[in-house]
């Protein structure tokens, strides 16, 4: 679904952004890397639900703030 939805079919890119979220040390990187380089994405800015649930996964791996 996030493949689809956030990075437009483009499977190449949706794993570049989860190699870079993985090397993020903690929550607020992740949630700052996302900010500076996906968030402003037109998919993104059109799936406030989808956006929502990848934040929810983002806030598993990494644990709330």
């Amino acid at each position: 679904m996030f493949v689809k939805e956030l990075f437009g079919g483009d499977g190449g890119a949706f794993n570049a952004a989860l190699d870079a979220l993985d090397a993020c040390p903690n929550r607020p990187a992740a949630s700052q890397w996302v900010q500076d380089h996906l968030a402003q994405k037109v998919q993104w800015q059109n799936n406030p639900e989808v956006v929502e649930e990848f934040e929810g996964v983002l806030e598993h791996r990494f644990g709330s703030l």
